[in-house]
């Protein structure tokens, strides 16, 4: 019986870990916020996120102050997501490879 709930302990306490890094990951959300309010900044995308967020819902916790600070468009990168950046073009297409 001990062994066969191993596995749902550890996903438990993998889910635990990753709440709490998230929390702790506020200040980085409030910060790149902050730069992203400078002249010409127009879209802000939360790229290499390590650990990868496994669900969409952890987004707004992972942001922290940033979408209260900057007003524009935020992503957050997923992994395969493709952001190309134009010379000569204010678009900034995604897409996703995987």
């Amino acid at each position: 019986m001990i062994q066969s709930t191993l596995p749902y302990l550890a996903g438990l306490a993998g889910l635990l870990f990753l709440l709490v890094g998230l929390v702790l990951l506020r200040a980085p959300g409030k910060q790149a916020g902050q730069f992203a309010v400078l002249p010409g900044v127009r879209y802000l995308v939360f790229y290499h996120t390590i650990p990868p967020l496994p669900l969409a819902c952890l987004n707004a916790a992972f942001l922290g102050d940033a979408p209260r600070i900057f007003k524009g468009p935020i992503t957050v990168g997923r992994d395969g997501m493709l952001v190309s950046l134009t010379a000569g073009s204010t678009a900034v297409p995604m897409r996703e490879l995987l």
